[in-house]
């Protein structure tokens, strides 16, 4: 059990160098541009061979050593270019989310104000306004503000404008007067 595990932590620590020196690599790279005497280019990171360098004077370098401060610029200069792009990408998906928005409340402006009657809140309020002008167990005065309750609820759902029902006008009998009329 003891060897399985100091075999997978070689293979990892073996892992972790090799990407270690893939990552790196590239900093110690040289490139080397070749022709041969056919005129075929070719790309190597070893200069060109010295044969064919006497014969056809075609080798140089494209690109030699980098210092460690080279790379860390390029790495900084390479981070800079990508915090950019990010912010690009998402200031343009702010932008096309606000011209979105601008869009709906236009769209909502111009079209057709919504028909209120049609709407379920409408629906419920006349529903409930026809329960309660059904109840027959009230007395007049109860009724008549439970009535008027519901009709200011479905003036306002509906946007309608049905008027309230009146207070009756009181009649006020004085004892000792005969009726009128009589």
């Amino acid at each position: 059990m003891r060897r399985e595990t100091m075999f997978v932590a070689g293979k990892n620590a073996t892992l972790a160098v090799l990407l270690g020196l893939c990552i790196a690599a590239p900093g110690w790279a040289q490139v080397y541009q070749c022709k041969d005497a056919s005129g075929k280019t070719s790309y190597t990171d070893t200069p060109c061979d010295p044969q064919h360098l006497q014969q056809q004077q075609q080798g140089r370098l494209l690109q030699g050593q980098k210092s460690p401060e080279q790379i860390e610029q390029e790495r900084n200069r390479s981070n800079e270019a990508l915090d950019r792009k990010y912010r690009d990408r998402q200031d343009s998906r702010e932008q096309q989310r606000l011209d979105l928005q601008q869009q709906e409340q236009s769209r909502a402006a111009t079209q057709a104000p919504v028909n209120l009657a049609d709407s379920p809140r409408c629906r419920s309020a006349q529903k409930e306004l026809e329960f309660v002008s059904s109840i027959r167990t009230l007395g007049e005065d109860e009724r008549r503000m439970r009535l008027n309750a519901e009709i200011a609820r479905v003036n306002a759902a509906c946007g309608s404008n049905t008027p309230l029902m009146q207070e009756p006008p009181k009649v006020i009998v004085h004892p000792g007067h005969s009726k009128p009329g009589s």
